[in-house]
C-alpha cells in the first residue's frame, strides 16, 4: 500500500474520494466531515457546491441503496452466517485489493461461496426479483 494511496485524514484506509474543494484525499464521511472543519480553499460565493463524488464514474443513482435496503443487509442472519467464512472473507479482501476489480468478480463468480453470498445479497435488496445468479448471467 502506497503511503499516497492512503487517506489524508485519518491515514490509515487507502482514500476512495477527493474533496471537491481542494481535492485531499478521504476514505469515508467520517473523514470528510472531519476535513470540511479545515479545508484550505473554501468556495467562492460563484463556484457552483458540488457534493463529494466517488472516483468510480460507474455509480449511477438507480444502483445506489436506500438506507432500508443497507438496513436489510445489515440484519440477516443468513448473511451474517455466511460472512463468517474464512474463504469467503479471503476472496473479499482480495476483491477489495485487486486493481482490476471487474475481472476478479467475474473469477470469483465461479466460487460457489461466492455466489452464494451474491446470491444472499442480492434477494435481500432485490426480493421481488429473486433470481439465483450463475457465472454465464454476469457481464
Amino acid at each position: 500500500m502506497k503511503t499516497q494511496d492512503l487517506c489524508h485524514i485519518c491515514k490509515a484506509v487507502i482514500h476512495k474520494y477527493k474533496c471537491p474543494t481542494c481535492l485531499s484525499l478521504y476514505c469515508s464521511v467520517a473523514c470528510f466531515k472531519d476535513h470540511q472543519t479545515e479545508c484550505t480553499k473554501k468556495p467562492t460565493e460563484t463556484e457552483e457546491k458540488v457534493l463529494p463524488q466517488p472516483e468510480s464514474p460507474d455509480l449511477e443513482e438507480d444502483n445506489l441503496l436506500t438506507v432500508e435496503k443497507l438496513q436489510n443487509l445489515r440484519t440477516s442472519k443468513n448473511l451474517v452466517q455466511i460472512l463468517k467464512n474464512p474463504h469467503l472473507r479471503t476472496l473479499i479482501k482480495a476483491l477489495d485489493e485487486d486493481e482490476n476489480k471487474r475481472t476478479m468478480l467475474d473469477s470469483l463468480m465461479h466460487e460457489p461461496i461466492f455466489l452464494e453470498f451474491a446470491d444472499t445479497c442480492l434477494s435481500l435488496v432485490h426480493p421481488a426479483n429473486k433470481v439465483d445468479i450463475g457465472p454465464s448471467e454476469i457481464s
